[in-house]
């Protein structure tokens, strides 16, 4: 819109000479043309706002989840660009990528079985400069509760991730050592939530399930008592009571072939150790559930580091568990190669004897 208005006030001033300006032959005649006509301008500038503000939306869409980075989850999130389709109901955000972790942390845990980290001032070195890169992230927003809820409970009915690379580097081979890129960023987001909770007996188990039940019902009982309150203090044209949290609830999640490449360096008798494991699909028919544990006021920066999270630990679990089987089949293969070069030169080691015994034999029978 701002190009094209340009561009005709560029074209009317270079067509306007002095006989076409002047006060006669205007096309508003009367007021009520100049009424039609203020309404096509209004018109007009409601469609720019609408068009306008799904720019500012995927914008605010974009700073809200790169302001979750180091905080959150210990590492850098850049985004290309976010976009809201309003009539759809679509949030597209293209080129989303989680970087390398930049400085080396040691994390231990202390006598309440928290994980702390201890910087040690060492910076990280890794052969590529993301664990995570999507190309393209589908939200689609149940609009209509959005509007029956006056914008206070958000409803995302699916996430849809494709194009998806993880690089996982571990500089050791020790499986006990946490020390790849991937378990920096699940031990910041661990070291967050603080000590674990202690093993519940029975008779604890049951108190607390009981307690979580009343705390359910008492904060059902809040919501319907505040929702009365805003309805009332509509109805007396008053304002509503502030302070409210909006409400999200996220329902599946869907992520697709997942490409993977795994680097092990220090590896014995292998050195760096490189392969590529098959991750497949991963889904969740209920994140709320799944991800969330039924929690829903998690702010926007909660919400992704939990979504990474989650992630992060499925990679994790299938990558870990294929790393030794993979220092095995190289190890065999270096054996393999090893013993065929011994036996080469063990052949060629016969075959050098054998000519110089031939040689001496021949010599010997010169002689005589």
């Amino acid at each position: 819109f701002l190009h094209g208005g340009v561009s005709v006030i560029c074209v009317a001033v270079m067509k306007m000479t002095p006989e076409t300006a002047h006060s006669g032959g205007r096309f508003l005649q009367g007021g009520a043309a100049l009424f039609r006509g203020i309404a096509a301008v209004l018109f007009v500038f409601l469609v720019a706002l609408v068009a306008s503000s799904a720019k500012v939306v995927g914008m605010a869409i974009k700073l809200a989840i790169e302001s979750c980075d180091k905080m959150f989850i210990g590492v850098d999130i850049t985004i290309k660009n976010a976009g809201l389709s309003v009539c759809k109901g679509y949030v597209n955000i293209r080129d989303l990528v989680v970087h390398q972790p930049e400085d080396e942390i040691i994390y231990e845990r202390n006598e309440a079985g928290a994980l702390i980290g201890t910087p040690t001032g060492n910076r990280l070195t890794w052969a590529t400069n993301y664990i995570l890169k999507i190309n393209k992230v589908i939200v689609k927003i149940n609009m209509w509760r959005l509007i029956q809820t006056s914008g206070k409970e958000f409803e995302l009915e699916n996430l849809t991730f494709t194009g998806i690379h993880a690089n996982v580097e571990k500089p050791t081979a020790n499986m006990k050592l946490k020390d790849s890129n991937v378990d920096y960023l699940l031990n910041h987001i661990e070291s967050l939530a603080g000590a674990p909770p202690p093993e519940e007996t029975p008779k604890e188990k049951a108190k607390r399930e009981e307690k979580e039940r009343k705390a359910a019902e008492d904060a059902k009982k809040a919501k319907e008592e505040a929702e009365a309150a805003a309805a009332k203090a509509r109805a007396e044209g008053k304002e509503e009571p502030k302070g409210f949290v909006p409400t999200v609830i996220l329902r599946k999640m869907a992520l697709g072939d997942i490409g993977c490449a795994v680097a092990v360096r220090n590896v014995a008798y292998v050195g760096t150790l490189s392969f590529k494991p098959s991750i497949g699909k991963i889904a969740f028919d209920n994140i709320q559930d799944d991800i969330f544990e039924g929690k829903t006021d998690l702010g926007p920066q909660e919400i992704v580091a939990c979504i990474v999270k989650a992630l992060a630990n499925k990679i994790t679990k299938v990558v870990m568990g294929e790393i030794p089987a993979a220092i095995a089949r190289n190890a065999a293969e270096v054996a393999h190669k090893t013993m065929a070069k011994t036996s080469e030169a063990a052949q060629k080691g016969a075959e050098c004897c054998a000519s110089v015994g031939q040689n001496m034999r021949n010599m010997f029978r010169g002689r005589k």
